[in-house]
């Protein structure tokens, strides 16, 4: 009787439990259900996602409506949940289920990868668009990321083999011929090997770098796992989500409208981000002698372009002093030049800068943006400079407190607008 009653509590215990956690998801999405949208023109507004149609018109709640197209961005990416992850060659990540939810998350035979998805149905990819997969879920979100971007560059580097990393930090070299029932088989020199999943961090694919355009990707997709999707097209309300992949004939569907955390705009007639230009020049003037360069879509550091606790997929990192200099075509007919600045999170609140921007108009360099002090903690602040009939644009960021401690410099969605 004893063990019955304790197994009873036990069990009401957990129902409160999963009551409060139920609750709490709950609030969570209804706090999280106004995103911010940011359009090419007029002023950025909090609004909530309803339904994005066929013609690629976005709605949101109650009537207001933006073609996808003259749209920059609409709210922000969310950190990827601790389950496997499937990355693809255009700069996708899949997100997989969590591998005690049942069935495999990521299985392969074949030529064909088929990935479970706590968020849409089942997913099939070629093996030819996998970069590589990450299975360790253990691991600290930046080591994931870490593990994410030395998978990409193994995979683009035109390798012959396959390359296993076990969580013990060997690797094995060969090619992999599956991956079933928490297994993983590679075929190597000395014949064929098979691995438990469990023992497994990473596999990157000696995939040669595709030279398929990747132009059809206008959007990247981001969705509430953490997953990141370059698509083509998306289609959704509160009934079904259907996204088409860009660099694959894969559809993704399954799911609502809800699941989709963030859109960007990455390419059109009236939108280019600096960070998909190549520069005229960059320097860095190190405060003593370590030169830092500058990344495109990442940190000063190489990570994530983060501030104010919000994830950027778009953006320019660099660390004081630095000066960034773009050659503008004037037949191009570029309007502004737009940005949010602001001191990346991974400097933990220290760090201070001052952003500054450079207009070149008939042979002359003049001065067209200059900020006050932003120190790290402080939240993004806006940048709009008129670029019409410039021919050059110079970005630079300079010391202010402390010399260059932590500098860590974000230009944000930094783009240039027709």
């Amino acid at each position: 009787m004893d063990c019955f009653c304790s197994t009873a509590l036990l069990f009401f215990r957990s129902l409160a439990l999963l009551g409060v956690v139920f609750f709490e998801s709950l609030c969570a999405t209804a706090c999280d259900a106004a995103s911010e949208v940011v359009p090419l023109s007029g002023e950025r507004f909090a609004a909530e996602l309803t339904s994005i149609d066929a013609e690629g018109r976005v709605h949101f709640g109650p009537s207001r409506v933006l073609a996808i197209g003259d749209m920059v961005r609409l709210g922000h990416p969310v950190e990827a949940r601790p389950q496997p992850i499937v990355l693809v060659h255009d700069g996708s990540r899949l997100i997989a289920a969590a591998a005690w939810a049942g069935a495999a998350p990521v299985a392969f035979s074949g030529d064909e990868f088929i990935v479970k998805s706590d968020l849409v149905k089942d997913v099939r990819l070629a093996r030819r668009h996998v970069a590589g997969v990450i299975f360790a879920e253990r691991n600290h979100p930046a080591q994931r990321r870490a593990l994410e971007k030395a998978i990409r560059e193994l995979s683009a580097a035109g390798r012959e083999h396959d390359e296993v990393l076990l969580t013990n930090d060997d690797r094995m070299r060969g090619k992999v011929t599956a991956i079933a029932d928490g297994m993983l088989t590679v075929a190597t020199e000395s014949g064929a090997a098979k691995l438990p999943l469990s023992r497994i961090q990473s596999v990157a694919f000696a995939n040669s770098k595709i030279t398929e355009s990747m132009s059809r990707g206008k959007l990247k997709v981001a969705l509430r796992d953490g997953s990141i999707l370059r698509a083509s097209s998306v289609i959704a309300d509160d009934k079904s989500l259907r996204i088409q992949l860009a660099l694959s004939s894969s559809v993704l569907e399954g799911g609502t409208v809800s699941g989709i955390a963030a859109l960007q705009s990455m390419t059109g007639e009236r939108l280019a981000y600096l960070s998909d230009l190549e520069p005229a020049s960059f320097r860095h003037v190190p405060y003593l002698s370590i030169e830092w360069p500058y990344n495109r879509d990442r940190n000063a550091r190489g990570d994530i372009l983060t501030a104010g606790g919000n994830r950027y997929l778009k953006g320019i990192g660099m660390h004081s002093a630095a000066r960034l200099t773009f050659s503008l075509d004037a037949a191009a007919a570029w309007q502004r030049f737009e940005a949010n600045a602001a001191v990346d999170d991974s400097a933990g609140g220290r760090g201070s800068v001052t952003f500054a921007v450079y207009v070149q108009r008939g042979g002359q360099w003049q001065p067209a943006y200059t900020s006050g002090i932003v120190r790290g903690g402080e939240k993004p602040i806006d940048v709009s400079v008129d670029v019409s009939g410039a021919t050059g644009l110079t970005l630079t960021v300079d010391y202010a407190d402390r010399g260059d401690e932590l500098d860590h410099a974000d230009w944000l969605d930094a783009r240039l607008v027709k």
